[in-house]
């Protein structure tokens, strides 16, 4: 006579069927919560590019303005000097083909200014005050960055005589 002793049979079935409801769920989990992980590495990596796009920006527009100041440019061209200025600094970590200086907008006093009531219609610039926008165009890969970072700096600078 034989004996089989079935309850070791039984036992190594649920074994086995309990693994496989444990695997699953595992795939389950990973499966939800991948990409939410995903997502937050991601953006945070997004966020410190941004950081640091916007951080180079500032500091290559306030380096350029002041290059641009000390030096012997006219009221006339200070748009295309401070660009070829941020352009040639060595610091900068920006694209200079996404790069774009806005035109100017003067102020007479530094109370139109501070009101942001511009004067452009004076003919003659020389010792008004102008404020230069200089933007940088970037794609994120996250949308909500872009309104987080304007990546945009101003310069006021004092239009003087030409030399």
């Amino acid at each position: 006579m034989v004996n089989v002793n079935m309850g070791s049979w039984q036992h190594g079935q649920h074994k086995r069927t309990k693994h496989y409801k444990q695997r699953g769920s595992m795939v389950l989990e990973v499966a939800f919560l991948l990409p939410i992980f995903l997502f937050i590495v991601f953006s945070a990596l997004e966020l410190a590019r941004g950081l640091i796009l916007y951080a180079s920006l500032n500091h290559v527009v306030s380096e350029a303005a002041r290059q641009v100041k000390l030096s012997a440019a006219s009221g006339a061209n200070y748009q295309g000097k401070l660009l070829q200025a941020i352009k040639a600094n060595p610091a900068s970590l920006l694209d200079s083909s996404k790069l774009m200086v806005e035109q100017a907008k003067f102020y007479s006093s530094p109370e139109e200014l501070a009101n942001q009531e511009a004067n452009n219609s004076v003919v003659d610039k020389n010792g008004l005050l102008a404020k230069y926008s200089v933007s940088y165009q970037v794609t994120l890969l996250s949308p909500w960055l872009q309104d987080l970072f304007p990546f945009s700096a101003d310069i006021l600078v004092k239009h003087e005589p030409e030399r």
